[in-house]
């Protein structure tokens, strides 16, 4: 517990976004977009499930190239379905900071910010493709 809440003061949120689950006894997956500060040198962005707070599904996925970045407790593998999800929510207008025009922006400024001193990204890049992950 201690550990997430840790972790919780150290995250800069990007939003969220909802998948409608068919083949689920849920209705719907939540999921938190978020960078850490202070991290790596390899700049990522964590996507997780709200309703545990990560513990059935977390992974990193990168913010300069098409790759994951799995690292102890976060590997899992996005499906199809989740990875066009991320790749819209990151298209969208950012709703939570309104200097941004989408939530990819946020994304990339947000690392930045939160991990001065590490690698940084080019905050005029385009979206990238997630949907091209390699699982």
């Amino acid at each position: 517990m201690k550990e997430n809440l840790d972790m919780l003061y150290e995250m800069a949120s990007v939003g969220y976004f909802t998948i409608l689950e068919e083949n689920s006894k849920q209705e719907s997956l939540k999921f938190k977009v978020f960078v850490c500060g202070d991290e790596d040198e390899i700049p990522h962005m964590h996507i997780w499930d709200d309703e545990t707070d990560g513990k059935k599904i977390h992974t990193c996925v990168c913010l300069d190239k098409i790759e994951y970045f799995h690292h102890t407790g976060k590997e899992e593998i996005l499906t199809p379905k989740q990875k066009k999800y991320l790749v819209d929510f990151l298209k969208e207008e950012c709703k939570k900071n309104k200097r941004y025009k989408t939530n990819w922006e946020y994304a990339l400024s947000m690392w930045n910010d939160n991990n001065t001193g590490k690698t940084q990204v080019d905050e005029t890049s385009e979206v990238l493709d997630y949907t091209k992950l390699k699982d």
